[in-house]
């Protein structure tokens, strides 16, 4: 992109690629408000999209160590494993869904 000698070309890029990402971001607090109950949905919420921004971003720093070592077969294997976990994620959370949450009675 930046070979192309302007820069909104790469404003552009930013623009296509990002644009999913906003979207998916969007509905993602409705998404996870379903599934927890309100006297842990702060926490629920808090704790597993914290946890996978920490695990995440660690995924680049062994991606990069990684490919000197061994080549680009396991980062194949890392991102076909990732995408099997998550499309079982999407199956079963759709399985599980029986509609909002609600609060439990003690």
């Amino acid at each position: 992109m930046t070979d192309l000698g302007a820069a909104k070309w790469v404003w552009v890029a930013m623009l296509v690629f990002g644009a999913p990402f906003w979207f998916t971001w969007g509905i993602v607090p409705a998404y996870f408000y379903e599934f927890f109950p309100a006297h842990v949905r702060y926490t629920g919420i808090s704790v597993g999209s914290q946890s996978a921004s920490i695990i995440g971003g660690l995924v680049p720093l062994f991606a990069t160590a990684l490919l000197p070592v061994a080549g680009t077969w396991p980062l194949s294997v890392l991102v076909i494993v990732t995408s099997l976990i998550s499309s079982l994620t999407v199956v079963l959370t759709a399985k599980m869904h029986k509609g909002p949450a609600t609060t439990l009675t003690p």
